[in-house]
């Protein structure tokens, strides 16, 4: 993992970046619809939902999203103290200029106080339930107090976050999505448990989280083909163009060419078979489901 974490925006791959953001509209806009869908009239919310996300799609800059990694990657490490809060007060000045409630969560670790960065857009049916969109802002290398500038981890998770944040601020919603920005990953994952910790406390009704890490990374052989994705055709095609394996060694995808598993532990069967139950709607991949102790 260490080259990986020194490289810059040169090792990220645009294309690859523009329809990974691509992927998590399609999974954010999707799930919510679905979670809130009305059984009796899916295919309507469904056809909505792609209406939605090809609008939104064309709205993804890739200028907004270099912009954003370069910001980032300047801190030359976000590893020590002082580096952290500086891009926690960044990340929650450009989720306060997209008029979402933000606001930075602090915890004790280490014997000093740290940023976590917590963005709100409240929904419009049922506030209470909440929809978690994540990823962490810290960076590491072989030496942590190195030169570590993170472009790919997590540079390029935290602009597609914030990116998907833009596009989506103007979208009302039946649930609360909340936009998390973590500290501290490579540390022991303090600001997420953190976070975990005062949620179950509070008793935040959480449906499901989403974890942008690692995004776009320019690996010399690739692992997915993304030259069909901007020919015209509906999200279906676009998205099983997205996620043609070339390598079937990527992530669990075990089972052969076009082919996508999800997983996840017995606690968390109904949402594997959510999301399953999305992509086989919207990627034509066979999908396999992994319901066992040791996933995740």
């Amino acid at each position: 993992m260490i080259n990986n974490i020194l490289t810059n925006m040169r090792s990220l791959s645009k294309s690859k970046i523009r329809y990974v953001i691509a992927i998590s509209i399609v999974l954010i806009i999707t799930g919510i619809l679905y979670l809130a869908r009305d059984r009796t009239n899916q295919q309507i919310i469904l056809t909505r939902a792609d209406n939605h996300i090809i609008d939104l799609i064309a709205q993804v800059k890739e200028s907004y999203l270099k912009e954003n990694i370069l910001k980032l990657q300047s801190y030359e490490t976000r590893y020590r103290w002082e580096k952290q809060w500086e891009a926690a007060r960044w990340i929650a000045q450009k989720m306060e200029d997209l008029d979402y409630d933000a606001a930075i969560q602090v915890y004790d670790f280490k014997d000093k106080e740290w940023p976590n960065v917590i963005a709100k857009k409240k929904g419009m049916r049922d506030s209470t339930k909440i929809i978690v969109l994540l990823a962490h802002f810290d960076t590491i290398s072989d030496d942590p107090e190195n030169h570590a500038p993170g472009a790919d981890d997590n540079g390029s998770g935290i602009a597609i976050l914030l990116e998907s944040a833009r596009v989506l601020k103007d979208i009302d919603f039946n649930y609360t999505l909340t936009f998390c920005f973590f500290s501290n990953e490579e540390t022991g994952r303090a600001g997420s448990n953190y976070y975990a910790a005062k949620a179950k406390e509070s008793g935040l009704n959480i449906l499901a989280a989403i974890n942008f890490d690692i995004l776009g990374y320019n690996k010399p052989s690739g692992l997915f083909s993304f030259g069909a994705v901007g020919a015209q055709g509906s999200i279906r095609n676009k998205m099983k163009a997205i996620y043609r394996i070339q390598m079937n060694n990527f992530g669990g995808l075990r089972h052969g060419k076009d082919v996508v598993e999800i997983a996840g532990k017995p606690a968390n069967g109904k949402l594997v078979k959510a999301v399953s139950n999305l992509f086989r709607q919207y990627s034509g991949l066979k999908v396999v489901e992994s319901i066992r102790d040791d996933c995740g």
